[in-house]
């Protein structure tokens, strides 16, 4: 396939995969894709702990895989920043020796850069590296940058990011891209999520049902959920709930763990536990009228927000971020505050019920596709993301 530019003889690409889980593996795919139309080869460079079948389906596409590891112990690593740290002078590591392997320069792809952008403003690009392209999810500076001294010092990292970026620094986030200024080292690329469908498999159960999906820990926000679940249910909307995925109860506090155990004596709540698969991620997308996306501590897109839209599924989502961004857009969704009581989110719920039932006549099923999805499918995803890789020289 071409997107309209011609790979130079012997140039190279390396693109930086953090890991094989949520949306890496994702990005990685469109960005070797369209790295491979305009390199002439392309490396993807993981970490080492990473089970190499993870990522079979990258060197099924023409990549090599090569691997690094963090500089320093794990012990070293254990607080946050050091972590990012470590993973930036091991990433630096790797590109340099494999410069020096390759006797040229490398272009180097960064899927995330979010992992680190004060260790990259701080230890800069690595030798052998003669240009950078980077994605970032986080809105650290955008419609969620907050106050205080953190965020002071999170604004001015991105700001000299964006004035120094050795190549093209892009964001999912609008708000955060028109914080930096639109320039050609910062550019909108719409979450790469948008380029493809969840099609329901099944038609919506009679009942209402809410799901929530993945791994269910601290940063789900359960308990205001599994509270207004009952309050929806003494109220007479027969809601039930739909947890699909890992559930980490210790996470919960007592009022939410109090009604989670009414849930299960009401039969009110289904529990997909473990690691779920594609075929049960689409099903559960299918069999939900509700997906709950009202998290905490986020500041990233989600690709389970992006493909119940993509199903016609409504949304009940974070007011800020990326996500909170997405769901003002989308006409099936209500948003509310991640500290919102359990009163608030039952409120929420019947509202979207009606709404539910409004936009559908008299039934509790949708497959409208979101409004506004850029760019259509993902072969157009990957021509834009092509067209803004740096050229080769």
């Amino acid at each position: 396939m071409s997107y309209g530019n011609c790979k130079t003889m012997s140039s190279v690409a390396v693109v930086h995969l953090p890991g094989a889980s949520g949306h890496f593996l994702g990005y990685a795919q469109c960005f070797v894709e369209a790295a491979l139309s305009r390199y002439s080869s392309v490396y993807v460079l993981v970490p080492e702990r990473e089970p190499s079948e993870s990522f079979a389906v990258l060197r099924n596409s023409g990549a090599k895989l090569v691997t690094y590891c963090a500089a320093f112990p794990a012990f070293f690593s254990a607080v946050q920043s050091g972590h990012k740290f470590s993973v930036w002078l091991g990433v630096r590591r790797a590109c340099a020796e494999l410069a020096h392997r390759l006797q040229q320069q490398i272009h180097l792809i960064l899927t995330f850069i979010d992992m680190f952008p004060l260790a990259f403003a701080v230890l800069g690009v690595p030798r052998g590296v003669s240009s950078v392209f980077a994605l970032t999810m986080r809105a650290d500076i955008g419609q969620h940058g907050g106050s205080g001294v953190r965020a002071w010092v999170k604004h001015v990292v991105w700001r000299k990011l964006a004035r120094n970026f050795p190549g093209t620094l892009a964001s999912n986030d609008p708000c955060l891209i028109e914080q930096l200024g639109t320039t050609a080292r910062a550019q909108l690329l719409e979450d790469f999520s948008f380029c493809h469908s969840v099609p329901p498999l099944t038609a919506p159960q009679s009942q209402l049902t809410c799901l929530a999906i993945g791994y269910l820990d601290s940063r789900k926000n359960l308990s205001p959920l599994l509270q207004a679940a009952l309050i929806c249910r003494q109220n007479g909307v027969p809601l039930h709930l739909l947890l699909a995925g890992e559930l980490f109860e210790d996470q919960i506090d007592l009022a939410g763990r109090e009604a989670l155990a009414q849930l299960r004596v009401q039969a009110a709540v289904r529990e997909w536990s473990g690691r779920i698969s594609e075929a049960q991620y689409r099903e559960a997308i299918s069999q939900a009228h509700i997906v709950w996306a009202v998290y905490r501590d986020h500041e990233f897109a989600s690709g389970v927000v992006v493909d119940a839209m993509a199903a016609g599924r409504a949304l009940l989502a974070q007011s800020t971020g990326v996500i909170g961004h997405y769901a003002k857009r989308y006409p099936l969704a209500l948003t509310q505050s991640n500290d919102a009581d359990p009163e608030q989110i039952a409120q929420s719920l019947a509202q979207l019920r009606e709404l539910i039932i409004r936009s559908n006549g008299s039934t509790i099923s949708t497959n409208r596709a979101a409004p506004d999805r850029a760019p259509a499918d993902r072969s157009q995803y990957v021509a834009r993301l092509a067209g803004v890789l740096v050229n080769p020289e």
